[in-house]
């Protein structure tokens, strides 16, 4: 079975591959990390950088 991580290479490599962008919403810091932008939330607005 695939993880989160596992998961998420195979998603990022076939939108590079297709040229295409995912969106992601997660609670997991890990996998977030992993991504070319992340964009933290509080109470339902973005935090400011």
């Amino acid at each position: 079975m695939l993880n989160s991580l596992a998961l998420f290479g195979l998603i990022r490599r076939v939108a590079r591959d297709y040229g295409h962008s995912v969106l992601i919403v997660t609670h997991n810091n890990q996998l977030a990390a992993e991504c070319d932008i992340a964009m933290p939330m509080m109470d339902g607005r973005f935090l400011m950088r």
